[in-house]
């Protein structure tokens, strides 16, 4: 099997995210500083935030063309590694001494960089054969922006471990520099079947690749 589209005669299941990027989409499409970042917990649904206001006239509602789509969503994070805080949290490093030791850190700047979002979920796939095989999930954001600074969850540990992770609100909004068979949105989904292609695409991404429009030079 190789990658092909849910046709009805495949299902599928995924499960598990995993290999979190970010990168800087230019002008030219093509996508540079892609970063593989470790750590992530989850990845709640995103909601479109743009209003429509409706227009009215002869005692009626008016059809109206919808703002464009502004998706918010948050990530959880068990570790934040130093490039997703300087390059995608917008956070600058600090430094301090504790006693004779010398420490460093990060503080928060307020101003949050647009990038390239990306995360990878695990699957399964079933073939109407009865064939197991691998799937893949690919969701991604070519102009996503950190809206809030992360927030630190931490307890103290009682029965068992209890990890420290952190959670931030995403935005993320379409570009003109980004539009597959001219289709322009701010999060796309690709789909992979098949045990072959799900090796050949994770190679690619943890190489650093991010997913280009076909007919795109990247």
């Amino acid at each position: 099997m190789v990658a092909t589209t849910l046709d009805g005669t495949i299902k599928s299941t995924f499960h598990g995210n995993r290999l979190l990027l970010t990168g800087t989409l230019g002008a030219d499409g093509n996508f540079t500083s892609v970063n593989h970042h470790l750590g992530l917990v989850s990845v709640d649904a995103f909601e479109n935030q743009a209003k429509t206001d409706n227009q009215y006239a002869d005692n009626e509602a008016w059809p109206v063309a919808s703002a464009s789509p502004v998706m918010k969503g948050s990530v959880t994070l068990m570790q934040m590694d130093d490039k997703l805080r300087t390059d995608f949290f917008g956070q600058s490093t600090v430094n301090a001494t504790v006693g004779e030791t010398p420490v460093s850190g990060f503080a928060d700047t307020g101003v949050y960089p647009q990038r390239a979002l990306m995360y990878v979920t695990d699957g399964i796939a079933k073939d109407a054969d009865g064939n197991v095989v691998k799937s893949l999930l690919i969701t991604f954001m070519p102009n996503a922006q950190c809206i809030s600074t992360p927030q630190k969850k931490s307890e103290t540990d009682s029965d068992g471990i209890n990890v420290v992770t952190w959670s931030a609100d995403i935005q993320a909004t379409s570009t003109e520099k980004y539009a597959p068979n001219n289709v322009q949105q701010p999060i796309y989904e690709f789909q992979v079947i098949g045990n072959d292609a799900v090796n050949s695409v994770i190679a690619q991404i943890k190489s650093g690749k991010m997913p280009v429009p076909t007919g795109s030079k990247g």
